[in-house]
């Protein structure tokens, strides 16, 4: 274990330093920039939530309509099953790339 991977606490304890990012390959230099995403996609994930509770607790109907897109979805997907998915050929894949790369 390298010295670099130590940290020492006020009372002279050393804690290891994990480098959790470093097994997903993601550059040091960019480490905070993913937490920054990840810490935004909870944050955006908690908005929608409250969002779309304050929503149906408002008009109930909507209920049957998040309902109605679950089911459909879900025929969607059950037949779909058996059919492989290119993700490469992917509209949403080729958009992203262009704005990432």
């Amino acid at each position: 274990m390298s010295p670099a991977s130590h940290r020492k606490t006020g009372d002279g304890q050393c804690l290891r330093h994990r480098d959790d990012l470093g097994y997903f390959a993601v550059p040091r230099l960019y480490q905070h920039r993913v937490l920054w995403g990840i810490l935004g996609v909870i944050t955006l994930r908690a908005v929608m939530i409250g969002l779309g509770a304050a929503l149906v607790e408002q008009f109930s109907w909507v209920l049957y309509v998040f309902a109605a897109f679950l089911i459909v979805t879900g025929i969607k997907m059950w037949m779909m099953a058996d059919k492989s998915y290119d993700v490469g050929a992917s509209p949403c894949l080729f958009g992203c790339s262009g704005v990432s790369g």
